[in-house]
Formats: structure tokens, sequence, C-alpha cells
């Protein structure tokens, strides 16, 4: 016979084995095992102690490690276990404490430089495998099929603050002379659709105009059909008045449209 009574926290059923165990129950006002995890990792002593438990169990242990990695592995290759996964996530992250909470682990934990450096080593040592590296492209590429999740990616890169803000270098010098004549070039101008992101080298809004600043890389031919078919897009979606490209290295200007 099997006893049981409501989760006084969340209303789920508990079963017990004896009365004599449901009775003790009762009596303490116990919760489930998931109310019991939440209130234990609710309070931050006990979930640096856990974490410290952790870490020193797979450091004594480096069979430990592997095993619990190839255990990861065998699961995530089960496609339901994937999906469980990802629905659970997805109902986690909607919770904006949650989200919070993680993105203020991730600074903390990037802002040193040691552990910056260990999460490099482990990234390269996994991609030294053709086989991942396979999977991991095939798997943006399928992910960047889907117009929504590709609106967004684009989203969060014209958010970044890292992306799209390097120059060559005599870029900035150069837009830099010519907004002394009255030009308002902006470097590093960002142009997007639903399906694209690229940043302009400099873009005059005002008047309309576009500079490409082609330092020494931009020579090579594969680069060159990049460059052309970039530049296509470019007048496509601004229509600039004027759109002209600057080699660095023979310095050169090239009028691509418009009058001279």
């Amino acid at each position: 016979m099997t006893y049981f009574r409501n989760c006084p926290e969340c209303n789920g059923e508990m079963n017990y084995a004896t009365d004599k165990i449901l009775k003790a129950s009762i009596r303490d006002n116990k919760v489930c095992k998931s109310c019991a995890m939440k209130a234990r990792f609710s309070k931050l002593e006990e979930r640096k102690k856990i974490s410290i438990r952790i870490i020193e169990r797979y450091n004594d242990n480096p069979s430990l490690r592997e095993n619990a990695s190839l255990s990861s592995i065998k699961r995530y290759a089960d496609v339901k276990e994937r999906e469980k996964t990802s629905i659970a996530t997805k109902k986690a992250l909607k919770n904006v404490m949650v989200r919070e909470k993680i993105s203020a682990a991730g600074t903390k934990r990037y802002s040193n430089i040691d552990e910056r450096r260990k999460d490099s080593e482990r990234t390269k040592k996994i991609f030294l495998d053709s086989n991942f590296r396979n999977k991991h492209r095939n798997a943006i590429k399928t992910a960047m099929r889907d117009p929504d999740i590709r609106k967004k990616h684009i989203a969060a890169l014209l958010e970044t603050n890292y992306i799209g803000r390097k120059t060559d270098k005599g870029q900035l010098e150069l837009l830099k002379k010519w907004n002394q004549m009255g030009f308002k070039f902006k470097p590093n101008y960002p142009v997007f659709t639903n399906a694209e992101l690229f940043y302009i080298d400099g873009y005059d809004e005002e008047h309309n105009v576009v500079i490409e600043y082609d330092s020494k890389y931009h020579n090579r031919m594969g680069q060159r059909t990049r460059d052309l078919i970039r530049q296509n897009k470019i007048i496509s979606i601004l229509h600039p008045k004027k759109f002209w490209r600057y080699n660095a290295v023979n310095k050169q200007w090239n009028n691509v449209m418009g009058d001279n």
C-alpha cells in the first residue's frame, strides 16, 4: 500500500512507503525534494559549499571528469533529452531575475583573465577535432536559415561593443580630413536588414556618401569578390549619391558611382 500527501509548497504529490513515515512527514511539515533543493540553493553559502566540493572532487579524479563528459555527450545525443533541456532553459530564461544572475555571473567570471585563458584553451582544444568543427558549422548554418533566429542574432550584434568597432590603420585619419572639408563621415556605420549586418568604413548620412577604406588584405582575389558583393548590397540598401573606394596601398581613389 502507498501513502501520500501533497507538498505544502508546490502542492505536488509526495509518496511514502509506510504510514509511520507519512505521519512523521506531516508532523515535521516536510516539503518535497524539489522544494527542499530550491530552498537549499537559494542560500549563497550552500551553493558555494557545493561548488567547492564538486570542483575538488573532479580535480582529484580526472577519470570522473571524463565519465561525466561522456555521459553528457550520450545524453544530448538523444533528441528528446535535448528538447527537454531546451524547454526547461527557455522557461527559466523568461524570468528576468534568472537572466540578470546569469549575466552577472558571466561578467564576474570573464573579468578574471585566468578564467578567460582557461576558456580559450578549452575551446581551442575542442575545435582541433574536425568532426566537431563540421558539426558546429552545420548547426550555425541550420540555425541561421530560420528568419527569426537570424533577426535576433543581428539585433544582438548591433548592441555589442566588441563587433564592428575595429578600424584599419589610417582609416580614421582619412575620414577626419574629409570631415574638415565639411563632410560628416561616421566610421563603422552599421547597415542591416533582417538577413544581414555589415559596417561601412565611412558614411555621411547628410550627403548620402559612402567611403570604403581598402587596406592590404582587400587586394586578395577572394576578398575582392566579397567586397564587390558587399558593395552592391550597400548600394541597393542606401542608394548613395556617391560611393568612393580608397586603396590604402597605392593611395588611389576609385569612384564606384556618381560624378567625380
